[in-house]
């Protein structure tokens, strides 16, 4: 998992433990708890920390702003009263990795559909597939998602169910800083989960603030 996450092998440790309890969100204390028994100190923690929330693996609960969900908007402080969450996509790549050895976005987004009985869950997964085919960056607007849903032969109404349950999922999040400062006929921009997406989006990485 360090190699597919471009993790340090402590950092990846670290998510390992978290993920193998079960629950997707943890406190600041429970993390520490869990650090140290890796033999990670108070310093390196925080570094671990910052590259979770980087890859999007792990990120705060708490929002900047005390609105809204968006990764943009989310602060990481280390305090007791503070706790962390793990997508739950990231939890499914988890799940295939110990099943297939691979850490596949597919096999999460598969995952993911069938558990929320998603009637559309092999095609939602497919369109999927073909917007990320489709970019060059950790990027995607609501148009290439709407495009995405027709080209796999549902009816462009579904992009909406698409994008809310991706959302939902955290697959995708949404970027209302560029929505705001790149306004276009093309809809919202969301930034795609580095952890998952990454390695199936090599050429133009995107960088988030």
């Amino acid at each position: 998992m360090a190699k597919a996450l471009n993790l340090q092998e402590k950092t990846a440790n670290l998510l390992c433990r978290v993920l193998e309890r079960g629950k997707l969100r943890v406190t600041m204390v429970e993390v520490a708890a869990l650090a140290e028994e890796e033999g990670i100190d108070e310093e390196e923690l925080y570094d671990a920390l910052l590259d979770l929330e980087g890859v999007r693996a792990m990120v705060p609960v708490r929002s900047k702003t005390g609105r809204g969900l968006a990764w943009e908007h989310r602060a990481l402080k280390v305090g007791p009263g503070e706790e962390l969450e793990v997508p739950i996509a990231v939890y499914y790549a988890f799940e295939g990795l110990l099943w297939t050895g691979r850490w596949s976005y597919e096999y999460a987004a598969q995952r993911y559909f069938e558990a929320i009985r998603e009637v559309h869950a092999s095609s939602f997964t497919e369109a999927l597939k073909v917007m990320v085919s489709k970019t060059s960056q950790l990027l995607v607007d609501a148009e290439l998602i709407k495009t995405s849903i027709i080209e796999v032969g549902l009816p462009e109404s579904e992009a909406g169910v698409l994008i809310s349950e991706l959302k939902g999922g955290g697959f995708i999040s949404p970027l209302i800083s560029m929505s705001q400062l790149k306004p276009t006929a093309k809809g919202p921009y969301y930034e795609l989960n580095p952890a998952l997406f990454r390695g199936a989006v090599r050429s133009k990485p995107f960088t988030h603030a």
